[in-house]
């Protein structure tokens, strides 16, 4: 949703406009400021802190999800200890509302891993839910869930795509923002904080990796390649996964008519962070077309995929100072 001309003011008149505007289309007024000790329902839960974490208002629901608007220049207070939280979060950046859905399980460790998945191009937080399928392996392993999907349906990825690139949307800072919001909410281990995309999902977590070094520790890209002009100098590993039938990213690159740019071969991401001292796998699935592949077509790219991605913390002796930079 677009809304950089509606919003142009900043501060409260911003605040205010947005809460009207998700109330309209959430069909529902919008509830009082969640504090700690009050549930998403209102319900009061004594001197025990609830699940509805302060500085998000729950503004109604969406398919299956209880949506909440995130305060501006704001991150939410953290869950009490073991304390789930499954949301919808929506805030506004750079005039552009944004989304992002964030699943917790209750229960959790101090230091749980946390996944960022990304969608693909024109992909929807539905739509890369059901593709792919990461919410039953990450509750099972006891690890963070933070599905993210772009502003315009297309990632500002480097030289792709579309709209990501021609308005120049900062994609880099909305994926700063939603870590920062999450480890907000639940601590999680620095040392395993991973990514995974789709398509244009898969080149806006290469771009993502390399702009980051250190953040994350490893990605999975699925019928993806890295766009991006920046150059890895962190061995974040990768793993890789496209289809010899894939015309729309394919494994050779070429020019794209659909995204209206020329796509660098796939394994170019998977080379320069293989320079970089990254451990890299890449896999070539016979007969897959532009689609995230199943066991039942010879490779399951959740299931190994997030196998691949726990093998690969983040090496010990690394870390980030707090401008970004990777420390030894």
């Amino acid at each position: 949703m677009r809304i950089a001309r509606l919003l142009r003011p900043t501060g409260l008149v911003v605040s205010i406009a947005l809460a009207v505007v998700l109330a309209v289309v959430a069909g529902a007024s919008v509830a009082t400021p969640l504090t700690r000790g009050t549930t998403a329902d209102g319900a009061q839960t004594g001197s025990t802190p609830g699940p509805g974490p302060a500085a998000l208002r729950h503004v109604g629901e969406r398919d299956g999800w209880s949506r909440y608007l995130l305060a501006e220049n704001r991150v939410p207070d953290g869950l009490a200890p073991g304390a789930g939280f499954r949301g919808q979060l929506e805030w506004v950046q750079n005039g552009l509302l944004r989304r992002a859905r964030v699943t917790i399980p209750a229960g959790l460790s101090q230091e749980a891993p946390l996944l960022v998945t990304l969608a693909g191009y024109n992909g929807s937080l539905d739509s890369a839910e059901r593709q792919q399928r990461w919410a039953p392996v990450t509750e099972q392993s006891g690890a963070v869930l933070a599905e993210a999907a772009a502003a315009d349906g297309a990632w500002n990825a480097g030289r792709c795509c579309k709209r990501g690139v021609t308005e120049d949307i900062d994609d880099v800072g909305y994926l700063d923002r939603l870590v920062e919001i999450v480890t907000a909410l639940q601590e999680v281990d620095p040392r395993r904080v991973y990514f995974a995309g789709f398509s244009n999902g898969a080149m806006m977590a290469y771009r993502y990796a390399c702009a980051r070094p250190g953040r994350v520790a490893a990605l999975v890209s699925v019928a993806g390649t890295m766009v991006s002009w920046c150059v890895p100098r962190f061995p974040t590993a990768v793993l890789a996964v496209n289809g010899t039938s894939d015309r729309t990213v394919p494994i050779e690159g070429g020019v794209n008519t659909i995204l209206s740019t020329t796509l660098p071969p796939t394994a170019r991401g998977p080379e320069l962070f293989a320079r970089a001292g990254a451990v890299v796998r890449t896999v070539v699935v016979p007969k897959l077309g532009h689609s995230w592949p199943t066991a039942a077509q010879g490779f399951d790219a959740t299931a190994q995929g997030w196998a691949f991605l726990l093998a690969h913390p983040r090496p010990v002796a690394v870390r980030q100072d707090r401008g970004g930079a990777t420390v030894q």
